[in-house]
Order: C-alpha cells, then structure tokens, then sequence
C-alpha cells in the first residue's frame, strides 16, 4: 500500500479525524486508502500550537500510525470547479486552505500501537504484510485489523488534474 510522510501532530490529525485535508506543493495522481507515516522532524509548527495537544511521546516519531482514503486530490485554484461538480464537498470552504494542492482524506482508522518503518518524500510503498494484523481503532471507536480497511473503500472521484485546473 502508499503511505505518505506527514509531519507531526498533523499526521495524528489525519487518523484521528480531525486534520481532513493535507496540503503539499506538488500534485500526484493519488486517490484510495493510504498509510500515513508521521516523519521525525521535532520541529513543532506553531501556527497548530492552538490545539493545545501535548506533543506526542518519543515512541510514535518516524512511525505509521493509520489509515485514511484519499477520496479528492485537486489543485486550490481549481476547487471552484471541484465544488461545481462535487456540492458535497462545500465544506472545503470553511477551510483555511493554502495547498496550492489539497489532498481531502476520509475513513480514518488509527493504529492502537505506531508501526516503526523508515519514511520518504512523496507517496512510497510499504508492503502490506507489514500493517496487515495491526489493531486500529475506527472512527467510532471498534477495534478492527488492519487487513479489513481495504474492504471498504469506495474511490470518490477519479482524480484529473486538468479538470481541476
């Protein structure tokens, strides 16, 4: 499976629930489910310090810590258009986004206990054996396997760029 680096707490965000889209600089042609691998930059973003969270314990740094479905990818100028087509996403608009290309996640299932695996830039691969049998806690709170979440992903929009733009 993909996994994306993401650096802490907004990886903790996004396998909890409460982080629903990443932003990046640079565009892939990615939707489905994704590991999410929190990096070991330390370096605290204070422009989050208002979610007052302690920050994480050493043992989750350079780690996977969930899954989520990648279910929209678009370029920030195009979201008008994105919105044209896809009304149920209007909620975009409550963000404050900066992309320039946004990544919006859904189906959150964080892992009971981090997965050590060494990041990298951009999506990579990570083979499923790896996180298969690791417990995950869903969004209401079920214990579930790791090898069940594939089950029930259902891809949201096929992700063209150029229509986006």
């Amino acid at each position: 499976m993909q996994a994306l680096t993401v650096r802490r707490p907004y990886a903790d965000g996004l396998v909890r629930g409460w982080y629903p889209v990443e932003q990046r600089s640079w565009f892939a042609r990615r939707t489905g489910p994704c590991l999410i691998h929190a990096g070991r930059s330390r370096e605290w973003d204070h422009r989050f310090a208002w979610f007052h969270q302690p920050l994480p314990d050493d043992q989750a740094w350079g780690c996977l810590l969930g899954l989520v479905d990648i279910v929209l990818a678009f370029h920030l100028h195009g979201l008008g258009h994105v919105l044209d087509r896809q009304p149920e996403f209007n909620w975009l608009l409550r963000l404050n986004l900066r992309g320039p290309i946004c990544y919006v996640v859904q189906r959150p299932w964080h892992f009971v206990q981090p997965l050590r695996w060494p990041g990298a830039q951009r999506f990579f691969d990570v083979p499923n054996d790896v996180f298969a049998e690791a417990t995950c806690l869903d969004p209401a709170g079920h214990v579930r396997r790791a090898s069940e979440y594939a089950a029930g992903f259902v891809e949201t929009m096929p992700c063209d760029p150029d229509r986006t733009l």
